[in-house]
């Protein structure tokens, strides 16, 4: 029996091979992975939860499903993925390979026929298909189920899909969590009618989204990056803050507006009363020098600076970040310049450390100004522009994205 083959073929959508595997090796469909998650080859259907290669959905996915349906897999069939149990279902309706393979749906509805069960089952955040395709923005998918018998069984249910007279009758015997991710899954899905009931309600439209639903995030920050310009505009009359960042790309509303290219709401959010509060905190001398360790002996014990940062290579510091109080400069060891006399700024670089790096890049693309792709460098977001005199300007913002990912290398 070789399990490993069988999930090649799945995932490669070659039929006669997974025919010819089923016939020789019936046992194979009730099989598992040896890995961690323990996926039955129907898991695999999902492209979610399994190996990062092998998460693909080949054009004939639906009639390789129905192949092993029709073998005898077992539809609900549970895997130990993300720190949970979670049924092929789940994982189908949260994973965007079927969705852009524009196969969700009908993978969904091959395994209903087949028998799987709308209702929530197995154990973790994603027990609910209809709540997992509402937390990751599949609509039709989340239509769906509910047409083939998934329940709404709260308020919070009700919010995402839309279902505003549902949301008023529940809304005052649910409780707090519910109508927190109800405000998150409304705000998420551009229903500004229930936005606002829920606002009118007593919900805050600057608290973090609850945990499994996209928890790093605001209302507003969902809003801006599914283009929702009416509810980005209710929030933010209703007192919705343009600051906040989100915890894990340290993005603001209009950075994340920016990234999704959703301009009208980026011009929106910038033209609001109060929103060109600076953006830029602090401009860092960034000196060139010959010989590092004199520079460090001068700046570290002639002058008490602290080296807060810096980065080795074969042993010796090549760059450095020396703070004084709230005074800092960075170091970085370079070969002289001779510097033309029509460029006077060549060789001389001026560092911004800034809220938000890449909220910059795009207005400063939008203007015209020609400027590098911005990449994480130091646990920083980098992009850099050249003035006419040739000096370099560098705008920069914290990050927790992995180094040396580059803008276009990386999605929200």
């Amino acid at each position: 029996m070789n399990f490993e083959a069988a999930v090649e073929a799945v995932v490669a959508g070659d039929t006669p091979a997974l025919e010819s595997m089923l016939r020789e090796n019936p046992e194979l469909i009730r099989a598992r992975s040896a890995r961690p998650h323990r996926a039955t080859l129907l898991h695999y259907i999902a492209a979610n939860g399994v190996e990062d290669e092998r998460q693909k959905t080949p054009p004939n996915a639906v009639e390789v499903a129905k192949i092993l349906l029709t073998a005898g897999a077992e539809a609900d069939a549970l895997a130990e993925m993300y720190g949970g149990q979670c049924a092929t279902l789940s994982m189908l309706v949260s994973s965007c390979h079927p969705a852009r393979a524009g196969v969700q749906v009908a993978l969904l509805e091959t395994l209903l026929d087949f028998g799987a069960s709308p209702e929530p089952s197995g154990a973790g955040k994603w027990k609910s298909p209809l709540m997992t395709a509402l937390a990751f923005g599949y609509k039709d998918a989340a239509e769906a189920l509910v047409k083939r018998g998934a329940r709404a069984a709260d308020i919070a249910a009700a919010a995402g899909l839309g279902w505003a007279a549902e949301v008023a009758r529940g809304l005052a015997a649910s409780d707090a969590d519910t109508r927190h991710r109800a405000l998150a899954l409304a705000a998420q899905h551009g229903h500004a009618d229930i936005v606002n009931m829920l606002l009118d309600a007593g919900e805050d439209p600057n608290r973090y989204n609850p945990p499994g639903n996209h928890g790093h995030s605001t209302p507003l920050h969902q809003a801006a990056n599914a283009g929702h310009e009416a509810v980005v505009r209710l929030l933010v009359e209703r007192g919705a803050r343009l600051d906040i960042q989100d915890t894990v790309y340290r993005g603001t509303p209009l950075g994340w507006a920016c990234y999704a290219k959703q301009r009208a709401i980026a011009d929106y959010l910038r033209s609001v009363p109060g929103s060109r509060n600076p953006n830029v905190t602090q401009a860092i001398p960034f000196f060139g020098v010959s010989h590092m360790e004199a520079s460090l002996r001068f700046y570290l014990d002639g002058l008490r600076f602290l080296m807060t940062n810096n980065w080795v290579v074969d042993g010796k510091v090549r760059w450095c970040w020396l703070s004084a109080g709230a005074a800092a400069i960075m170091l970085r060891e370079s070969k002289p310049l001779k510097v033309p006399p029509e460029k006077p700024g060549l060789g001389v670089s001026v560092c911004f450390q800034c809220k938000d790096a890449l909220a910059i890049y795009h207005d400063v693309k939008s203007r015209g100004i020609e400027a590098t792709e911005p990449q994480v460098g130091n646990g920083m977001w980098e992009f850099g522009v050249t003035d006419p005199d040739g000096y370099k300007l560098f705008f920069e913002s914290v990050t927790d994205v992995p180094e040396e990912t580059k803008l276009s290398e990386w999605k929200i």
